[in-house]
């Protein structure tokens, strides 16, 4: 197991290079299993992220924007996941892990799952509220919505 993960993952670089690391089974997973029950997801008011990214090095700033997001439950915060292997979650339209939406929601296979398999979400379930925008533009790092489009125009 990994942190957060609850069942056997690994986390590598995905053989499509625009999305980065991946997380993916090591054994089969059966539909209904729990994945994932956050261990180090924070949610942290948009004032106090904005000071924060703004005191760290640019690199590091936005890989922390790439790895986190906006709940539906709480808009007005950035779910930051520093050592979780959530935050190499990717979207997919047809994902295969659900409930992935909050910073304290448990997430469960929405099917079979192969060894080998990528674990997937639909980042479309998130929020992209004007000042989390404004941040990404700042730090040169796409939206979680702008991530669902860019996936559908390479779908």
């Amino acid at each position: 197991m990994s942190k957060g993960y609850l069942v056997p993952v690994t986390v590598r670089v995905c053989a499509d290079g625009s999305k980065g690391h991946g997380v993916f089974a090591t054994a089969p997973v059966t539909k209904g299993t729990l994945l994932w029950r956050p261990s180090e997801v924070k949610a942290v008011p948009a004032a106090k992220i904005t000071s924060s990214l703004a005191a760290m090095p640019r690199e590091e700033a936005s890989e922390l924007l790439r790895q986190s997001f906006v709940a539906p439950s709480d808009p007005g915060a950035l779910c930051i996941n520093r050592s979780d292997n959530g935050r190499f979650t990717n979207h997919s339209s047809a994902p295969n892990v659900g409930a992935c939406v909050d910073h304290s929601a448990d997430s469960y296979a929405l099917r079979d799952i192969a060894e080998g398999e990528e674990f997937t979400c639909d980042y479309t379930e998130f929020v992209t509220p004007a000042w989390y925008q404004q941040l990404c533009r700042k730090y040169g790092v796409l939206t979680t919505m702008a991530v669902v489009k860019l996936a559908a125009t390479q779908s």
